[in-house]
Formats: C-alpha cells, sequence, structure tokens
C-alpha cells in the first residue's frame, strides 16, 4: 500500500471519471493537489501545536511557579511545584 499520491495514480483517476480530463490539465492539476495536501498538513500541525502551547495547557494549575535560570547563551524556564 502506498501511502503517497503518485503521478500515474492521480491520471488514472481523472481519466476514470465519466468526462475524462485532457492529459495537459492533469498535468497542470497534478502540482496543486501536492500543494494543497501540504498546506492541509501544515495547518493541521499548526493547529495542534497552538493547542498544546496554550497557557492552562502548560501550567495546569497554581500549585507550579516559574523560575528561570540564567544561562552562558540562553536562559531557561523550569516550573517548579511551590
Amino acid at each position: 500500500m502506498n501511502y503517497y499520491l503518485k503521478y500515474s495514480d492521480f491520471k488514472k483517476f481523472c481519466k476514470k471519471r465519466e468526462k475524462p480530463l485532457p492529459n495537459w490539465r492533469i498535468n497542470l492539476y497534478y502540482p496543486f493537489v501536492w500543494l494543497v495536501c501540504f498546506l492541509f498538513f501544515i495547518t493541521v500541525i499548526s493547529i495542534i501545536r497552538s493547542v498544546m502551547n496554550t497557557p492552562s495547557r502548560k501550567y495546569p494549575s497554581e500549585k507550579y511557579r516559574k523560575v528561570v535560570k540564567e544561562g552562558v547563551f540562553w536562559d531557561t524556564v523550569e516550573y517548579h511545584e511551590r
């Protein structure tokens, strides 16, 4: 089972329709299909990341306090129980 969209599979799909598409149109649509799949994937990933980075998700209750440790190149933020 292939998890990626091959050009030959896409062409067969477009030719099976009641009114088949010409080859030039299939060649034109194929990159846009990949672009739409890519944009959908990036949108889903960004929504999941935004939900995971909400403050209520990071620190669920008031029993944690923020501790900033200063480093040489960057500071790190940790949350310790009170």
